[in-house]
C-alpha cells in the first residue's frame, strides 16, 4: 500500500512538472528509433518491449539512435527469470563493448537505482540499503533518471534512491541504451518510455512569475514545501490564511486561522505536521495535515512576535521575535513538549532564521542592522560563539534558507534580490527578482532545485531554479 501511495504521488506530481516537450521513444509497436548491438534477443510483444537472453549469452544492448544529454527520462519495468538489466546513459558502443554510465536494473537488493561507470570507476553510488525495499519483484515499476550536466538522480516507484554531481559525468555525451546482462535465463519487459529533454544548465537563477500578482496579500510569506511538493504560503486572498499551491501554481485556501491569528513561518516536522509562526496571539500553531485539525503547540506571552522559524533535525523549533518599534529582537527555541526557552534577548531586530544541513549552526539576521549572525548549535539546543557572517550597508533582509552543501540564500527586502552566502560569509551569487520586496523562501521542485520567493510588493510568489537541493528538500525524503 505504502508502494503504491508513494508512486501515485510521484506520478500526480511529476506529471504536472514536465508534462510539456515530452515524447516517447518507444511507440509499442516496432523498435524503430532503436538499433540492436549483440545476438541476444529485442522484440515487441503485445505494447511491450522485450529483452530476453539468447543461445549465446552475452551481454546486448538496445540503443536510441539519438543522442541525449541533459533531459528527464521516464520508464516502467517488468522483470522476469533472473531480471538482471540496466538503463546507459550518455553512453557510446562498439560491438557489445559500452562506455558511459548504468543506472542499475536488478534483482531485490542488488541496487536497482544505483549508477554503474562501465569500463571505468565501477560503482558510483549505489542506494542506501534501506531503500532497496522499493524495487518490485514479478511486478510493474517505475523509474524516473533525471540527468543534467554532472548530476544525475534516480526515483524508482516515487522513491529517491541516489543522486551524484560528478565532473566526469558531466563532460560525457552519447545515446540512451537498454542492457541485457550475460549468463542466459534473463527476460524483463519495458514499457512507457518517455524522455523529455531539459535545457542547458537547467536555466538556472533565472527568476519567472509563478503565481499571479496580488492573489495573496501584501503579507505573503512563511513558503514551505511538502513532500508531495506542494507548496504553501501565508495569508492567501486574504490575511490569516494559509494558502495551497499546486506544483502547477493553481492557488486555493488550505485553511482559515481562528481567533484573529495570523501567520508567518512555517515549516514541517518530521511527522509531516505543519507547525506554523502565529504572531498575532504569541503562538506556535500545529495542523494535522490528515486531519487539518489546528491545535496551539507553544504560547509564549513574552514574546512580541514569533516571526520566522526554522527547525533542526530533532523538531525542535527556533524562533526569531522581532520588536519592530523599538529595533531590538529576541531568538526562542521551542522543544519537542512545547516548552520554550529564550536562547538570546539581545538582539537588533531579529527576522531571517535558519539551521545549517549538520545541525550545527543557527543562523539569524537583524532586519535593520542589516547583519547576518552566525551562532554554535550544541546537540542540546543551545547557542554560542556568536559571530558575523555578513553584514550590509544597505536594504534589508528578511527570511532565509540552506541549501544542502551550507549555502545560505537570504533575502534582500528592497533590494528586489536573493542572495547566495558560502558558509564563511562570502557571497557567491546575487539572483534579480520582479519584485523589490521578497519576504521569505523556500526550496521544492521534483528534486529540491526549484526556490520559491514570496513577494509582499507584488502579492504573488516567484521561482528560479538552482544547482543544489534546499536543505529542507532533503530533510523530507
Amino acid at each position: 500500500m505504502r508502494h503504491t501511495f508513494l508512486y501515485i504521488a510521484f506520478l500526480l506530481f511529476f506529471g504536472t512538472a514536465y508534462s510539456q516537450e515530452s515524447k516517447t521513444l518507444f511507440n509499442g509497436k516496432d523498435l524503430s528509433g532503436w538499433t540492436i548491438h549483440g545476438t541476444e534477443k529485442w522484440y515487441v510483444e503485445n505494447g511491450e518491449l522485450i529483452c530476453e537472453s539468447g543461445p549465446d549469452k552475452e551481454y546486448g544492448y538496445l540503443s536510441t539512435d539519438q543522442e541525449y544529454r541533459n533531459f528527464v527520462l521516464d520508464l516502467s519495468f517488468k522483470q522476469e527469470a533472473d531480471g538482471n538489466s540496466g538503463v546507459f546513459i550518455r553512453s557510446e558502443i562498439e560491438g557489445t563493448r559500452i562506455e558511459g554510465w548504468q543506472v542499475e536494473v536488478a534483482p531485490l537488493n542488488l541496487h536497482t537505482g544505483g549508477i554503474y561507470e562501465s569500463y571505468g570507476r565501477g560503482w558510483l553510488i549505489k542506494p542506501n540499503p534501506k531503500d532497496e525495499n522499493a524495487l518490485l519483484p514479478n511486478q510493474w515499476n517505475h523509474m524516473r533518471i533525471r540527468s543534467v550536466e554532472g548530476e544525475i538522480t534516480t526515483w524508482l516507484n516515487g522513491r529517491k534512491m541516489v543522486n551524484i554531481n560528478d565532473a566526469k559525468i558531466g563532460q560525457g555525451k552519447g545515446f540512451i541504451a537498454l542492457q541485457i546482462h550475460d549468463g542466459g535465463g534473463i527476460k524483463v519487459r519495458w514499457k512507457d518510455i518517455i524522455i523529455q529533454e531539459l535545457p542547458a544548465s537547467d536555466n538556472l537563477f533565472q527568476s519567472t512569475i509563478f503565481t499571479p500578482v496580488k492573489g495573496f496579500t501584501s503579507g505573503v510569506e512563511g513558503p514551505v514545501v511538502d513532500k508531495n511538493g506542494v507548496l504553501y504560503a501565508v495569508n492567501f486572498a486574504r490575511q490569516g490564511t494559509i494558502g495551497k499551491v499546486t506544483p502547477a501554481g493553481e492557488s486555493s485556501v488550505f485553511i482559515d486561522l481562528p481567533n484573529g491569528s495570523i501567520a508567518n513561518g512555517i515549516r514541517f516536522n518530521s511527522k509531516g505536521e505543519m507547525l506554523i509562526a502565529d504572531y498575532t496571539n504569541h503562538n506556535i500553531l500545529k495542523v494535522d495535515m490528515v486531519t487539518e485539525k489546528l491545535s496551539v503547540y507553544a504560547h509564549e506571552s513574552k514574546m512580541s512576535q514569533p516571526n520566522d522559524i526554522a527547525i533542526d533535525d530533532k523538531d525542535r523549533l527556533y524562533a526569531s521575535d522581532p520588536n519592530w518599534k523599538e529595533s531590538k529582537g529576541a531568538i526562542w527555541r521551542i522543544d519537542n513538549d512545547g516548552k520554550v526557552t529564550l536562547l538570546e534577548g539581545n538582539m537588533g531586530t531579529a527576522n531571517g532564521i535558519e539551521v545549517s544541513p549538520d545541525n550545527k549552526t543557527l543562523y539569524v539576521n537583524e532586519s535593520v542592522q542589516r547583519k547576518v549572525w552566525a551562532y554554535d548549535l550544541s546537540s542540546k539546543g543551545g547557542i554560542s560563539n556568536k559571530r558575523i557572517l555578513i553584514e550590509f550597508s544597505d536594504f534589508g533582509m528578511d527570511g532565509m534558507r540552506c541549501d544542502k552543501d551550507g549555502n545560505i540564500y537570504i533575502t534582500r527586502h528592497g533590494k528586489g534580490t536573493v542572495l547566495k552566502v558560502s558558509p564563511t560569509g562570502d557571497v557567491i551569487r546575487e539572483i534579480k527578482l520582479t519584485g523589490k520586496n521578497p519576504s521569505n523562501l523556500a526550496f521544492g521542485g521534483p528534486d529540491g532545485r526549484t526556490v520559491y520567493v514570496t513577494l509582499a510588493d507584488q502579492g504573488n510568489i516567484e521561482t528560479f531554479r538552482v544547482d543544489t537541493p534546499g536543505r529542507a528538500f532533503q530533510s523530507l525524503k
